[in-house]
């Protein structure tokens, strides 16, 4: 453990707060979010079906590697969901940038049949 070298009351108020951090499955900060579940790979291996179990009731799960964050455990519904958004911002992202642009173009008096051209030409010549 990481506080090894405590002693008397300074060990037992780190390990109290040590093992309170571990067990952090259902603490709430404000507004009632809850954080993620921090686990060692020593923890979760023995126990992956149930860590997997529940996650479709508690947060997410993180998943260190001698204390690093490695990997998160994901409820499969929540990881779906995360990639539609993903995707979702991207093209979001592409079609503001097109926007952009084609208002630059419009400004600089360039017309749709102009930058096909431009297109066109850039990519013969490759």
């Amino acid at each position: 453990m990481p506080f090894e070298k405590a002693t008397g009351f300074a060990y037992l108020t780190i390990l109290k707060i040590y093992t309170k951090i571990k067990e952090n499955v259902n603490v709430t900060i404000n507004g009632g979010v809850k954080m993620e579940r921090i686990a060692g790979i020593n923890e979760v291996r023995p126990k992956l079906t149930s860590f997997i179990e529940s996650l479709k009731n508690d947060s997410p799960v993180v998943i260190t590697i001698n204390s690093e964050p490695k990997a998160v455990l994901l409820d499969y519904e929540k990881y779906r969901l995360l990639q539609k958004t993903a995707e979702e911002n991207k093209r979001l992202a592409l079609k503001t940038a097109l926007a952009k642009i084609r208002s630059r173009a419009a400004t600089n008096g360039l017309t749709q049949a102009d930058i096909e051209k431009e297109i066109k030409e850039y990519r013969e010549g490759k």
